[in-house]
């Protein structure tokens, strides 16, 4: 599943800033960088350190909002934004151009609408949603594949909310952050909630009722002081869950269908760094000495018999993530002074580039043995000679490394402009010959390196055997045996039922859904009077500490380990074997 990393740009500026104003950095023009710092710093971090497709920063547009046509004095009591940070936006603005990172602004809407929506779309195009705040609002967005990561001290404290967390912090579902927010209000957008119900309050009613509509439904059942502030701000509160309300349907300009994050230019992020005298970012650049890679690339429908020589860079080129459902595109051959790119329709034709592919006795590196085979193998070209993968080699120079090209050319102060999305064939052409030819001009510094840290045996007599064991494990899959899944699926679902029956029995509640956390904490914690901690948590962790102090507890954790096994993976194997039964 693809991963699309979402910022709330807005919550996080403002949160860099404040967090460091009794600090502020200034450049040498004086120009003010303690938001710029600290958002940088962050948004650097996320890129190095976290596995994503794609990142999108949202921001809010100036001027004022769709929600003021609904309530005109929304977020009428915010402060004047300080000029010192008012100053840095264009600065972060050009951070965020400089990192390749898409920053989506629309005029009249707010970075939570930008968020819901797209993370809305992402969801039904199949992407797993991470979104990046310290905006409590955004907890509403939650559903099956959109987690918050709520950030309490930058990326040194983040809490990851899904479902399931969330119904155990605070005992509600993603939706009815906007009924509590409805009644509580929120002072830093004005919005105005029922005056004198407070964030206890408004959680209780929630957690009783279940929404603001149930507790006006319900509003006769109170008493005293609640009720009548409940009467009298009914019309507030209306108002308040209206303003809430996080926009998700709103048509968005940006297509999900091909995004893909190309690392950002450090060369670039360098000298911007330098220009603004934020050196502990540099870091992130390694740029003292880092210049950009461009080599000239021909097209050709027949590789050149000079470039079939021994120790030539292949680099293979495909579209996708994984080389198991797409062809290669192309090849790259480079022998450093020159090289060449050759379409798939052409490769195929050409007799003698695939004889020197398949020659055993002519030495040649390639970027990614295992990957390279594997496509070319789909085509029934069955290469021979790769004597030296480069991606590998770096490997063991740096276990950090990922595979992306870019990271890897980044160790030798190499820096390639990044593919545009709408790429022509040309420009996907040069990029794949620059790679090879930039591969090439590393790989002797390489291989020195190898030599000097002593794993010239560990590369060529295990990584690259291994590598080619690992592609035929690959390519022929694991057999699943689908019988013993069909058995397995049906007994559990037998186990299951069983224990839901005596769950229910137990409880006395035939209602009771025993995957809602709330409904669990109620029973357990409020009916049956068994201890618990503050937040009165029903995760496997604290059940297991009064298991024998009720019998429906084992039961309850019983009931759970079958119900993962039987979703997280039986029903997994039937989603990822092939027609063959077997998973790749």
């Amino acid at each position: 599943m693809k991963k699309l990393v979402l910022i709330d740009g807005n919550a996080l500026i403002f949160r860099a800033f404040y967090a460091t104003a009794n600090r502020m950095t200034r450049s040498v023009d004086q120009t003010p960088t303690n938001a710029l710092y600290l958002f940088a710093s962050i948004i650097l971090k996320l890129i190095e350190n976290h596995d994503f497709d794609e990142m999108i920063v949202a921001l809010d547009s100036p001027g004022k909002k769709i929600r003021h046509q609904a309530f005109d004095d929304y977020k009428a009591n915010r402060k004047q934004i300080p000029d010192e940070l008012k100053l840095q936006f264009p600065l972060i603005k050009e951070f965020l151009s400089l990192t390749n990172i898409e920053t989506i602004e629309i005029e009249g809407y707010e970075a939570d609408d930008i968020l819901g929506s797209l993370a809305c779309k992402a969801q039904k195009e199949g992407w797993l949603v991470q979104i990046f705040t310290g905006d409590r609002d955004l907890l509403q967005l939650i559903d099956d594949h959109i987690q918050i990561h709520m950030m309490r001290k930058g990326l040194s404290e983040v809490e990851v909310f899904d479902a399931n967390h969330l119904d155990e912090v605070y005992h509600i579902q993603p939706k009815q952050i906007i009924d509590v927010k409805a009644l509580m209000g929120d002072a830093s957008d004005n919005i105005p909630g029922v005056k004198g119900i407070g964030e206890k309050t408004a959680f209780d009613l929630i957690i009783r009722f279940g929404s603001v509509q149930e507790v006006y439904q319900h509003v006769d059942e109170l008493k005293g002081k609640l009720k009548e502030k409940l009467i009298e701000g009914k019309e507030s509160a209306l108002l308040s869950y209206q303003l809430a309300t996080i926009d998700t349907h709103m048509q968005i300009d940006f297509d999900l269908q091909d995004a893909k994050y190309e690392s950002y230019n450090p060369v670039a992020l360098h000298e911007f760094f330098k220009k603004y005298d934020i050196k502990s970012l540099m870091k992130y650049t390694k740029e003292s000495q880092a210049s950009y890679f461009s080599c000239e690339v021909s097209i050709v429908q027949k590789v050149s018999p000079s470039l079939l020589q021994p120790h030539a860079m292949i680099y293979i080129d495909f579209d996708g993530d994984n080389y198991h459902y797409k062809d290669l595109r192309g090849v790259a051959i480079s022998t450093g002074n020159r090289c060449e790119y050759i379409s798939k329709d052409c490769l195929l034709f050409d007799f003698d580039f695939i004889d020197y592919l398949q020659n055993k006795a002519i030495e040649k590196s390639v970027y990614d043995i295992k990957k390279s085979c594997i496509l070319l193998e789909k085509l029934n070209i069955f290469p021979q000679g790769f004597s030296f993968d480069i991606l590998l080699a770096n490997y063991l120079l740096n276990q950090n490394i990922n595979e992306d090209v870019q990271t890897l050319l980044s160790m030798y102060q190499i820096s390639l402009t990044p593919l545009n999305k709408q790429a022509t064939f040309e420009e996907i052409a040069s990029y794949a010959g620059s790679i090879a030819s930039a591969c090439f001009s590393i790989q002797e510094e390489v291989k020195r390196r190898i030599q000097q840290i002593d794993n010239e045996k560990l590369l060529y007599e295990v990584e690259q055997p291994l590598a080619l064991i690992l592609k035929k494990m690959e390519q022929f899959g694991v057999l699943v045996d689908v019988q013993l899944l069909d058995t397995l699926s049906k007994e559990y679902e037998q186990k299951i039922n069983l224990l839901e029956q005596e769950i229910h029995h137990l409880a006395n509640n035939d209602d009771l859904n025993i995957n809602s956390s709330k409904q669990l904490a109620d029973l357990l914690y409020r009916q049956l009077q068994l201890p618990c901690n503050k937040k009165m948590s029903t995760s496997a962790d604290d059940l297991i500490k009064i298991q024998d102090l009720h019998p429906i507890v084992p039961k309850i954790l019983e009931y759970r380990k079958y119900t993962k096994l039987l979703n997280t993976y039986i029903d997994a194997f039937y989603t990822y074997k092939d027609e063959h039964h077997r998973i790749h």
